[in-house]
């Protein structure tokens, strides 16, 4: 079956014909025939394409990162984006291992007085994590080949992937921000459609897409760089911080709460500003 094929599948809302075809393909994932209608009823509910759009994983549906980009590509008032690769400095001030691979990724769009940040991060655990014999040459025996084999490609990835998301309805997590060393555990429920018609399934679970971000209340931090990641989450760059605070490192801060007040001041200044979006 082509890809046309499965995307008119989908606009026909035969998910019996599409879980027949899928179960096969991703039979450790779909492990039965529930599991594999259900993940089909998702698809038609969200009008996502399985492979090109979104993929199963232990069941759950996972947007692949071409369906951000495309929706970029697709958006006229996005301007592009540009990369900071973290220099070996720049990870030890946010108490990174100098072998963990750190990409700050920054999407600018018209209308907006600041670029969306997002940091793309491969840690050196999980680029070296084995469940067995390995082989160099295929990454066999690593419990993420495709991370040991290209690690940089996946922090690029995962720092546009975290960027963008901001801008986009994202209705399940993204496939390439999984984090391969851990179980991702992520509940979704498809119901039938009510008699008043719709679409034939539906997530239950509140969905995760784009919201004005929201401050965390007493945010607790182990080290600097989850700090930058919840700024960055926030749209605000570790540059913003410095500057506005007047320091150059982060070790220049009294504590983990003397930075996040910085984060919190700047937040609340651009939401106060209006913004034509």
């Amino acid at each position: 079956m082509e890809q046309n094929e499965v995307k008119a599948l989908v606009a026909k809302q035969d998910a019996d014909k599409l879980s027949t075809y899928l179960q096969p393909k991703f039979p450790k994932d779909l492990v039965n025939r529930q599991a594999a209608l259900d993940f089909a009823k998702w698809c038609i509910a969200h009008q996502l394409e399985p492979i090109r759009d979104c993929i199963p994983f232990h069941g759950n549906p996972f947007i692949t990162i071409e369906w951000v980009d495309r929706q970029a590509s697709n958006d006229d008032k996005f301007k592009g984006y540009s990369y900071k690769v973290f220099s070996q400095q720049d990870k030890e001030s946010l108490d990174f291992d100098p072998k963990d691979i750190v990409i700050e990724c920054q999407a600018s769009f018209e209308g907006l007085d600041n670029p969306l940040v997002g940091l793309g991060v491969v840690t050196k655990i999980e680029r070296e994590a084995t469940s067995g014999e390995t082989d160099e040459v295929t990454a066999r025996g690593y419990r993420s080949p495709v991370v040991h084999l290209h690690p940089q490609k996946m922090a690029f990835k995962r720092s546009r992937a975290e960027a963008l998301k901001q801008r986009y309805h994202i209705p399940a997590p993204i496939l390439e921000e999984l984090p391969y060393t851990t179980v991702v555990e992520a509940e979704y429920t498809v119901k039938e459609a009510s008699k008043g018609g719709g679409k034939i399934g539906q997530q239950v679970e509140e969905e995760a897409g784009v919201r004005k971000p929201r401050l965390p209340k007493n945010p607790v931090f182990q080290n600097w760089g989850e700090l930058a990641q919840a700024a960055a989450n926030l749209g605000v760059t570790t540059e913003d911080i410095f500057k506005r605070a007047g320091v150059k490192k982060w070790q220049d801060f009294a504590d983990y709460r003397d930075a996040w007040n910085v984060v919190e001041e700047l937040v609340t200044e651009r939401a106060q500003q209006p913004k034509m979006i």
